[in-house]
This record gives structure tokens, sequence and C-alpha cells, in this order.
């Protein structure tokens, strides 16, 4: 019963996720499972190769929110798409890069950012020790910021 640790595999038998765990009431393979999204694992087994250990990505140094629709009509903004920069971690990339609370981030890469789980993903898909490309709007001017991306510590 159950295939935690095995592939989890779509109708055309490709893996798009590791099985982790089940939950389940009678501890049968009836229940719900949780799996690591194959993406992430592929990710942290070159890291383990390259490096020894797992390297997690992103991380500039700010804390953000969703960007309220009040919000985003007060700053000037014709959607609610991206984060607003709440707090600056000092001596960051971020703080490096000048960022201030109130900052909204609206893309990365080139990419937009819709919100707050968006952001997360997208800066912690960058590697450790580059550089990324932020599109920022502060006071209703949009701003292109390279910034480092340091190495996520846990906390």
């Amino acid at each position: 019963p159950g295939n935690s640790g095995g592939p989890l595999l779509n109708v055309r038998g490709e893996i798009i996720g590791i099985n982790t765990a089940i939950y389940s009431k009678s501890g049968e393979w009836l229940g719900i499972s949780f799996a690591v999204p194959s993406n992430v694992a592929k990710r942290s087994m070159e890291s383990i190769i390259q490096s020894g250990r797992v390297r997690r990505g992103g991380a500039i140094g700010v804390s953000t929110a969703a960007l309220s629709a009040v919000l985003a009509r007060e700053l000037g903004l014709p959607d609610t798409k991206g984060v607003v920069v709440i707090a600056v971690q000092r001596g960051s990339p971020a703080d490096r890069a000048q960022f201030e609370v109130g900052d909204v981030i609206r893309a990365v890469n080139g990419k937009a950012v819709t919100g707050p789980q968006d952001w997360i993903k997208m800066i912690s898909e960058c590697e450790p020790g580059t550089k990324a490309e932020l599109k920022v709007v502060r006071e209703r001017k949009e701003w292109r910021v390279i910034c480092d991306v340091a190495e996520a510590k846990r906390q």
C-alpha cells in the first residue's frame, strides 16, 4: 500500500513528482498523497551532485506582501500584479540595490510577478551568486534594478 518515495506519473507516464507521504485514515493507499514536484527534485539532485548539498537559490533580502486593489490604486498601478516590499534586511543584496519599503516588484528577469507565491517561486529559481533583473515601481516610476541573488538560508 502506498507509494511513498516513488514517482508520481501523469496519464502519459511522465514523471511529474516524487511521492513523499500519504495521509490515509485506513493506512491503505486510499487517501491524499503529497509529492515534491519533479523539477524541484531534479534541481536538488543536481545541486547535491555539484556541491555535495542542496543549495537553495533565491534570496535578495526583502519581505513582501500581496498587493491589494486599494494599495495598487494608491500607488497608481493599473492592477494588483506584483508584490509590495514591506521590509528590507540590512546588508542584504536588496539593501545594496537600494530597495525601499513600499517598492513594488512587478517582474523578475522579464517575467511578470502575479503575486506572492509567484514571486517566491521565481526568485527561488534564481541560482545563488547570479544577478536578477527586477522591474520595480517606486513613486509611480518604473525602474530596472539588477540585484545579486544570495543563497536562501533556513531560519
